[in-house]
């Protein structure tokens, strides 16, 4: 029997990050373009995932994250992050949004009610 190839593996581009942090960071980046009447976020423009997670009150891993996966997908100018393609990026968070699948989670207490 002939000796087995491996094959590399074949890599992934992530899914956009469309959970809430990543859709407020979208917005932050988004804002600047966008009238303030339409949208309330910070509008400065930003140059790091660092600036990001100050600007957006949000954690640096979450912004590098976010930055990462945007740049994976071509939504961000070479070099910055400058929103590009800015209504596929709508789209795609669009089309997201109507997928998306709330899972409801039954709880109950463990500890009976104290009387006061």
């Amino acid at each position: 029997e002939g000796a087995r190839v491996k094959r590399a593996p074949t890599p992934t581009v992530p899914a956009l990050p469309f959970s809430d942090l990543g859709q407020w960071g979208l917005k932050v980046l988004l804002a600047p373009a966008l009238p303030a009447d339409l949208l309330e976020a910070p509008r400065r423009r930003l140059n790091s995932a660092s600036e990001l997670a100050a600007a957006a009150d949000i954690s640096v891993p979450s912004a590098a994250r976010l930055v990462a996966n945007l740049r994976a997908h071509d939504f961000l100018a070479d070099g910055s992050l400058v929103p590009v393609r800015v209504g596929e990026l709508l789209e795609a968070w669009r089309a997201a949004m109507l997928h998306r699948v709330e899972v409801e989670l039954r709880c109950r207490w463990m500890f009976r009610p104290r009387t006061l």
